[in-house]
């Protein structure tokens, strides 16, 4: 997995295997940073390799 800043939620959904909803759902229960930006909602980076295990 590369080591950006932050995804968009498709390229997150595409890069962890898992759905965009799924990756909402995690948001809501702390899992994963999600945040707003220029309109687009973006998953932290360093929170989704911690969610995955990747760090």
């Amino acid at each position: 997995m590369r080591h950006a800043l932050s995804y968009t939620l498709p390229d997150a959904a595409r890069l962890s295997g898992l759905s965009v909803a799924t990756l909402r759902r995690r948001a809501a229960d702390g899992a994963l940073r999600l945040f707003r930006c220029g309109g687009r909602t973006l998953a932290d980076g360093a929170s989704l390799r911690r969610m995955l295990g990747a760090e």
